[in-house]
């Protein structure tokens, strides 16, 4: 990429849904359920998705599993509690020993998770883009930030491979997509607040630390589905660099959301923000004055920003 390009293009996953692309997250729920229907179920059982509102924010919510599958796992630590002959001897005062039962979960949470990298691939691979038509006016010789996994700026617009940086992945060359949530401190308790949770008050008393053990291993197991923006900015350190020179910014599908947010960070910091011109897409009503906001907090001046309509 070369550094003389002074426009900057920032595409989200609305650019793709203002050309009739089936590449939201909700429309990934329906090729999983009827692609993949046993792991749709598990995934059901996991998450308890209960709307399209919860698909919408797919990643976020990949952090929250259901207390219903929490207590499944205590049942499941209880169980090989209770088959275990020496489970009292484990638990005495000359053992520190409080794993019974979690390495099986963790075992069973990875490949959970493993799986769901693997169909998550499957399905944006698969999602046709040759058949849609150019609909927004693109620069050639500009830089691409994509968040989206598709080649849809190459495929549609013509634009070089070499102008864009497909941040998370891009699919058709069989990159490890990137998907993940933002939470910092997950909570796995179902519902207990202080003291022994009522769903423990028939279960020995001695089998608390093997529970706990037990989320922390779903903990861990959900941490490593957390976004290492960190490193995904460290490994393209030059490309972010090369932004210096910037006077023009254009944000077409992106929310701005709080997961992405480190990425804005980067990029700001390293341009003019007092003469750079942001041009920023909306879709619904509120989403203007939530972007405008967004950016303002990032010190971007009020009067550098103008909002247009992606329909």
């Amino acid at each position: 990429m070369e550094n003389q390009f002074t426009t900057l293009y920032i595409i989200g996953n609305g650019f793709d849904l203002a050309h009739d692309i089936k590449s939201s997250y909700c429309d990934f729920k329906l090729w999983l359920e009827q692609n993949h229907k046993v792991y749709f179920n598990q995934f059901e059982n996991f998450y308890d998705p209960s709307d399209e509102q919860w698909w919408t924010q797919f990643e976020k919510n990949l952090a929250v599993i259901s207390d219903e599958y929490i207590t499944e796992c205590v049942d499941q630590v209880i169980e090989n509690f209770n088959d275990n002959e020496l489970a009292y001897a484990v638990f005495s005062e000359e053992s520190d020993d409080v794993t019974l039962g979690s390495d099986e979960l963790s075992d069973e949470f990875e490949a959970f998770f493993t799986e769901l990298k693997l169909n998550f691939s499957s399905w944006v691979q698969q999602i046709p883009i040759a058949d849609y038509s150019a609909k927004i006016k693109m620069e050639q010789n500009a830089h691409y930030l994509c968040f989206n996994y598709t080649n849809t700026l190459e495929e549609i617009y013509k634009i070089p491979e070499s102008n864009i940086l497909y941040l998370h992945g891009k699919s058709q060359r069989n990159d490890q997509l990137v998907i993940g949530h933002n939470i910092d401190s997950i909570y796995c308790d179902a519902g207990a607040s202080y003291g022994r949770p009522q769903w423990l008050e028939n279960t020995p008393v001695e089998l608390d630390g093997c529970i706990e053990q037990g989320k922390e291993t779903l903990k861990e197991e959900l941490t490593k589905l957390r976004k290492n923006t960190r490193n995904i900015i460290k490994e393209n350190r030059l490309f972010f660099e090369s932004l210096k020179n910037a006077s023009k910014i254009v944000v077409i599908g992106h929310s701005l959301n709080d997961i992405d947010k480190p990425y804005f960070e980067e990029l700001i910091r390293g341009i003019d923000k007092n003469n750079v011109q942001w041009n920023v897409s909306y879709h619904e009503s509120g989403e203007d004055a939530h972007h405008k906001k967004f950016l303002v907090s990032q010190e971007i001046p009020e009067k550098n920003i103008s909002l247009f309509k992606l329909d």
